[in-house]
């Protein structure tokens, strides 16, 4: 926390500071002018010292035009990348605690508007919902794929994953956590999740893959009502994608909810020809709870089992469980995060039937084949 002289100047300064500023409050279509101020001002030490940092390392010149009171002049451009470092460097209470204002070029904050001073928390939300709207609006959304392999056949690809990314105006690829991230603090994940699928059926068309195809099925946003089903096997069918070669992924099975909504249209995607099948198994209660109530085609291990499992006799025991446990159901296994050979013999001589991972290939946009190959020699699991 602060000190009270610190919080009382804090105060002080607030209700005396001069100029004439304009409130963050903007539409999804508004634009900002080439240039801008930005104004900060907290009453933590540390947050301060923590926004200081946060501007220089993006080569913005700062100052302290007024007491408690920081300045950075910044491009329009500039504006957006500054405040996802803020969002990842600033805990939400110090976002909150951060009040900000911006002026136009060349002038100064006033007293008159001073009050409209908003939380940094929503500037960055604020921008978070300009980029990702501008981003969908112009469809530059894509999809890379990995491959999910037989472990006994490695080279022989079961499936394709289709992994969403997003491209920047200048081509850049935009990782999906900075999606999500943005989509999850502006309430827009069921439009982000909307076009990630349509993004990723046409793309699985276009590339005529020939294998099974897993699309990710988030249930946080699963707001999916029967019209929407029916527009997105539209879809299914207009890119000649066959329904039966689809399997949909529930994934973050833990945040599911309302189990009654997803086991609706769960039904309704296996009416139509497709496969069902549950991330993370193992993770958490939830998960367990909804491989019973799913009754999935097929589970994913998630990698936090499969890191270095042939080291530790505990993790083994609890993965070579649950590995026995899908056979007894009938369940396929894919083993998430197969990164060295020794995971993959060890996986091999569990019953593990499917695998995924850096070892046989990094996702890319044109669907990578497999490119692991054992070593002749079959030795015995590490110890």
């Amino acid at each position: 926390m602060f000190g009270s002289k610190r919080f009382d100047r804090f105060r002080t300064c607030r209700v005396a500071f001069p100029g004439t500023t304009i409130a963050i409050r903007a539409t999804m279509r508004d634009s900002l002018p080439a240039h801008i101020t930005l104004y900060l001002t907290t009453p933590l030490e540390r947050t301060e010292r923590m926004l200081r940092e946060v501007i220089r390392r993006a080569s913005i010149e700062v100052s302290e035009p007024y007491p408690l009171v920081l300045a950075a002049p910044i491009t329009d451009d500039e504006l957006h990348g500054l405040l996802v470092e803020m969002g990842t460097t600033l805990s939400p209470t110090e976002q909150e605690m951060t009040k900000c204002w911006m002026v136009l070029d060349g002038a100064e904050p006033s007293h008159a508007q001073l009050m409209q001073a908003q939380a940094l928390s929503e500037l960055i939300s604020w921008s978070d919902s300009q980029w990702l709207a501008d981003i969908l609006e112009s469809e530059r959304l894509c999809t890379h794929f990995q491959p999910i392999v037989w472990i006994e056949k490695p080279e022989d690809v079961y499936a394709y994953e289709c992994l969403l990314r997003g491209t920047t105006a200048g081509g850049d690829i935009i990782p999906p956590a900075r999606l999500y991230r943005a989509a999850g603090s502006t309430r827009m994940l069921s439009q982000l999740e909307k076009a990630a699928r349509s993004t990723a059926i046409a793309s699985a068309a276009q590339h005529e893959l020939d294998t099974f195809v897993f699309i990710n099925i988030n249930p946080s946003s699963f707001s999916v009502s029967d019209l929407d089903l029916a527009e997105l096997f539209r879809r299914v069918e207009q890119h000649g994608l066959a329904p039966d070669r689809l399997v949909f992924e529930i994934v973050e099975s833990e945040r599911i909810d309302d189990a009654d909504t997803v086991l609706h249209f769960m039904k309704e995607f296996r009416r139509a020809g497709a496969r069902i099948a549950l991330d993370d198994v193992g993770t958490g209660y939830n998960s367990l709870h909804m491989l019973s109530q799913l009754k999935p085609d097929l589970i994913k291990l998630d990698m936090q089992f499969i890191r270095e499992v042939f080291r530790d006799a505990y993790k083994g025991l609890v993965t070579a469980k649950l590995l026995e446990m899908a056979r007894e159901l009938g369940v396929l296994t894919v083993v998430e995060g197969v990164e060295t050979e020794a995971e993959w013999r060890w996986m091999l001589e569990h019953g593990a039937e499917l695998a995924q991972g850096y070892l046989f290939a990094r996702p890319a946009a044109n669907p990578p084949s497999p490119s692991f190959a054992p070593s002749q020699e079959r030795a015995s699991t590490p110890r």
